[in-house]
């Protein structure tokens, strides 16, 4: 096996899950979320994950939460989302090979995939480009700015 963590479906039940995700945040998910004007992290994350129709989470061999991602279906295709930790650094290669395939499958249900980045999550902003983001609008939110992104099927 090349990688040393396994991916796993999860939903709002698994409470450990998530308040291990909030207090391991990578300080660039932590700025934008703050940046967004969202101050409660662990409410957040609890109200992402309730709302996802699909969430997945990366999980070390040895138990530590490396992140969580999910797509939360919309009018027109659906919004997609992504939280890490540190660990996630050292195991790139292998989460972004990973996350393509289930961006992959979301597509095709979904035909489109969108969110916002801030313009100072470099680390999104890189996994984003590998998979195809196109970046398409520049907005100015709490005094930051955010990248409007879509991801297109084909």
């Amino acid at each position: 096996m090349d990688r040393d963590f396994k991916i796993i479906e999860t939903n709002v039940e698994d409470k450990r899950f998530m308040l291990e995700l909030t207090q391991n945040l990578r300080r660039q998910d932590l700025d934008e979320m703050l940046a967004s004007g969202i101050y409660d992290f662990l409410e957040e994350v609890v109200r992402t994950v309730e709302y996802s129709e699909c969430c997945y989470k990366a999980v070390m061999d040895d138990g530590r939460v490396a992140c969580a991602y999910g797509v939360i279906p919309a009018k027109v295709g659906a919004q997609i989302w992504f939280l890490g930790t540190d660990i996630i650094a050292t195991h790139r290669k292998s989460f972004v090979k990973i996350s393509a395939e289930i961006l992959r499958g979301w597509l095709e249900k979904y035909g489109r995939l969108f969110n916002f980045v801030s313009a100072e999550n470099t680390d999104s902003i890189k996994w984003l480009k590998r998979l195809g983001a196109k970046f398409v609008e520049k907005v100015e939110y709490n005094g930051h700015i955010f990248w409007r992104f879509e991801i297109e099927r084909g």
